[in-house]
């Protein structure tokens, strides 16, 4: 079953399944930054910095948190070497099985 299939299958059951991807930039990479979607974790940078600088391609990580009526259910993580290329795909089905494999191990499956 494809990545995509099984979370909405979760979500189906009422769960709520959030993926998030996390990227280094290259603004922020000597200070161990992250740049995730549209924002920054830590100091923001003038917003030409933003629009000209784009995220490594190299690098970053990948975080799928499983949770129902706010409590945490399982959470996986994937992460990408700063020498392997950062996939969307492959960052997203390592998680998800990862959280998965969390989240059937507490439902006792």
């Amino acid at each position: 079953m494809k990545t995509q299939e099984k979370i909405k299958k979760l979500r189906d059951k009422g769960l709520k399944v959030d993926v998030l991807h996390y990227r280094v930039h290259p603004l922020r990479s000597s200070l161990g930054r992250y740049f995730r979607g549209k924002g920054f974790l830590a100091e923001e940078p003038t917003p030409v910095e933003v629009e000209t600088e784009k995220p490594n391609t190299k690098g970053g990580s990948t975080e799928v948190y499983i949770h129902k009526d706010g409590n945490l259910l399982a959470h996986g993580e994937a992460l990408c070497s700063d020498r392997d290329t950062f996939s969307y795909k492959v960052g997203s089905t390592i998680a998800l099985g990862r959280a998965l494999k969390e989240y059937n191990a507490s439902a006792g499956n």
